[in-house]
This record gives C-alpha cells, sequence and structure tokens, in this order.
C-alpha cells in the first residue's frame, strides 16, 4: 500500500512489462537504508575500473617550488644586456597549475614563460634592467604543481 508502513514475510518483487519496475522520485533522498547491509548488484567498490584508493587525495602530488634568482643572468629580450630570471621547475611528471613570482627589484617583471623541457614543466620569470647581477636574490618565481603520486608512495588502504 503506498502512503503507509509495509511490512512482508517475504521478499516482495516489483514487475513491469513497461518501462521501469520502480521509478523514485522526491525533492529530497528518494531512498534510504535502515542498516548498513551490503546490497548484491547496487554497492560497488571500482568505478571505471579504478578503486576508491586511486580517487582519494592522497593519489595525487600537489607542491610549491619556489627558486630564487642566482645566477640566472640572460639575455631574454634581446637588448645585450643580462636580464635577471627566475626559474621554479616542477618534478619530472608533473604539471603546473599555477604559480607567480616575488620582484623586489624596484623593476618591472619584463617576460614570463611556462614550458616543458626535459619532461619538466616550469615558470620562468625575467626582469630587464641595468646591473641585473647587482639584484640577484631578489626575483622569486613560484610553480604550483599537481599530478599523480608514484604508486610506491601511495597509501595503502585494506578490505577487511
Amino acid at each position: 500500500m503506498l502512503g503507509t508502513s509495509n511490512s512482508a514475510a517475504t521478499t516482495s518483487t516489483l514487475t513491469s512489462k513497461k518501462g521501469p519496475a520502480l521509478a523514485l522520485k522526491g525533492t529530497g533522498p528518494v531512498l534510504s537504508m535502515g542498516n548498513s547491509a551490503l546490497i548484491k548488484g547496487l554497492n560497488a567498490d571500482l568505478l571505471d575500473g579504478r578503486s576508491a584508493s586511486d580517487l582519494l587525495p592522497g593519489s595525487v602530488l600537489t607542491t610549491t617550488v619556489v627558486t630564487t634568482s642566482r645566477g640566472l643572468l640572460v639575455d631574454a629580450d634581446g637588448d645585450g644586456r643580462a636580464d635577471l630570471g627566475a626559474i621554479a621547475e616542477c618534478p619530472a611528471g608533473l604539471r603546473i597549475i599555477g604559480g607567480g613570482w616575488t620582484n623586489r627589484t624596484g623593476y618591472p617583471v619584463s617576460r614570463v614563460t611556462v614550458g616543458n623541457s626535459d619532461g619538466k614543466a616550469h615558470r620562468t620569470v625575467f626582469v630587464s634592467m641595468p646591473n641585473a647581477a647587482d639584484h640577484q636574490g631578489e626575483l622569486k618565481a613560484t610553480a604550483h604543481c599537481q599530478g599523480p603520486l608514484p604508486a610506491a608512495a601511495r597509501p595503502r588502504h585494506h578490505r577487511n
């Protein structure tokens, strides 16, 4: 009966010759369980063939790399003068998801690049100024890196 509490001594079965045998509709949860028993065919331990431990935040490595400008003097703008540079490089296999720089030189940042070389993603920041060598340590590049955590480093989860 609909709208009242029901109970049965044996398993009840719904059948339909047209459409689904049961369609639940509502503004809140449409199905709840009165216990924690597993239901064959309803509970799942894999999603697209991946276990829950593969989907946990612990299976992703997120790190921030900050590099201070020391010794990176390059003519980045082609004006014949050495520009001060700082490069932040992600560990191999990780990608850059953000980043930035800190510039205490008193000169504006003239160039920012984000690239990939030797399998490592990097962010490079340059400041074009006179006497760049006198300002080493005043420019920092930051890269926020993310990627899969190597399988050996993933937390292990055991099922009972």
